[in-house]
């Protein structure tokens, strides 16, 4: 992404001063290609997203990200149709403004019209060659054609990648719902089958039904990719995990600066997290503790 901004600013920088008045304009559109930036920055909300929201809301925003995405794709044809209808070389001396509309009683060209209705137009019929590639404004030159030809190419691509991705979530999402439904099914049978008192019953499916819906902390165990990192670096990875964790204690952070091989050792090998629910016992009376809570 680095390079294709730097690229765009270099054409965007050294078109702009041409003397002919289609390059000019096609320096800006260039420009506004540049905003391909926001790739970047729509994967870092992603990823915070994906930490702080419900699947539900997140599979929401997935939907939404792409929506709005097609619609600034569309935006960008679209202005590449008005620059190549204004300032695009033609084979017939005719471009597609010279088209002559009955508007009430009178016929005008689209030329004469005002901007706004020229870019909701276009706008219009770009997004219909996403679908059934309605012929709402007709080609007059080469140029024209075959602008068309890569508008249409491009909308099967992303109509096709627009339904791919949706019939993928949905399917993600039925099959988490069919999770959850198979665990309170079988959590029923097992209730019915103790004969378990109708107040306990009701007591566990509601604890269970609030946890089965809350966002789980990722650990350590849970990233198989975690696997393939050198031991080295795995060490690394531990010490600065849990480092901040133990120096909150008094001793261990004393014992940090005069034994620093013993710390290591500590984070590698005895240190681990454990995420408690709400109404989950830390420690239990009368059992023997073999771990320290820190």
């Amino acid at each position: 992404p680095d390079s294709t901004c730097v690229l765009l600013d270099y054409m965007g920088i050294l078109m702009s001063d041409s003397p002919l008045s289609w390059v000019s304009s096609f320096a800006r559109f260039v420009r506004l290609l540049r905003m391909v930036r926001i790739i970047r920055l729509i994967r870092v909300i992603e990823s915070l997203l994906d930490s702080a929201l419900s699947e539900a809301v997140r599979v929401m925003m997935r939907i939404l990200s792409m929506l709005i995405a097609i619609l600034f794709f569309n935006h960008f044809m679209c202005c590449g149709w008005m620059i190549v209808g204004k300032y695009g070389p033609t084979d017939t001396g005719q471009h597609w403004l010279n088209v002559v509309i009955p508007l009430a009683t009178e016929d005008h060209e689209y030329r004469e019209l005002n901007a706004v209705y020229q870019y909701f137009t276009v706008y219009h019929w770009y997004l219909s060659q996403m679908s059934i590639g309605n012929e709402v404004i007709y080609c007059f030159n080469t140029s024209e054609r075959v602008y068309n030809i890569l508008g249409i190419l491009a909308g099967l691509v992303m109509s096709s990648t627009l339904v791919s991705t949706l019939s993928a979530i949905m399917i993600d999402l039925g099959m988490a719902k069919n999770d959850q439904k198979a665990k309170m099914r079988t959590l029923n049978h097992f209730l019915l089958q103790e004969r378990v008192n109708q107040t306990t019953c009701v007591q566990i499916r509601k604890q269970v039904l609030e946890r089965i819906h809350r966002s789980q902390r990722v650990t350590e165990q849970d990233v198989p990719a975690l696997e393939l990192v050198s031991a080295s670096l795995k060490k690394y990875l531990r010490g600065q995990i849990f480092r901040p964790h133990l120096v909150t204690h008094p001793l261990f952070n004393l014992w940090t600066s005069l034994d620093e091989g013993t710390v290591e050792r500590l984070c590698n090998q005895d240190l681990s997290f454990v995420f408690l629910m709400p109404q989950d016992d830390l420690f239990v009376a009368a059992t023997d503790c073999e771990e320290v809570y820190l």
